[in-house]
């Protein structure tokens, strides 16, 4: 996949999401904790590419490959099983970084959404009113 320059030059939204080999319990085990993986998604979680440098970095690289040509997404990768104690849950502890992201984010997007419509409700009269706390309730 791109790398984080490439994806500069062609103005690609994009964002990148960190596992390190020092969190990891196997790695930790065969005192291989030097290493990074790196993945790059769209802002929507659509894998774009993974970097990796550390110890089977290459594996696990193959791993993101493998489902960027299905066209998956870091939910897709957050959901898959990965065997404990591995490497490769290096890659899906970085897959939940990205997704636990991403969901902030859309609830973010979501309640400034429901605070400007209230806003403008306020405007309307009372019964309004009372449907747009009710609205509100619901979505937070």
């Amino acid at each position: 996949g791109p790398t984080e320059e490439q994806c500069k030059e062609k103005n690609t939204e994009y964002k990148t999401y960190k596992g390190f080999y020092r969190a990891n319990g196997r790695a930790l085990s065969m005192d291989a904790t030097e290493g990074m993986l790196k993945l790059i998604t769209t802002p929507d979680g659509q894998l774009l590419g993974c970097h990796a440098y550390g110890a089977h970095a290459a594996d696990m690289v193959q791993e993101v490959a493998a489902l960027m040509n299905m066209g998956a997404t870091v939910q897709q990768l957050a959901d898959m099983v990965h065997i404990h104690p591995t490497l490769s849950e290096i890659l899906q502890e970085a897959a939940r970084t990205a997704l636990s992201s991403i969901t902030q984010n859309i609830i973010i997007r979501r309640r400034e959404s429901i605070q400007a419509f209230s806003a403008f409700m306020i405007k309307c009269n009372n019964k309004q009113r009372t449907c747009v706390t009710t609205h509100t309730h619901i979505w937070t």
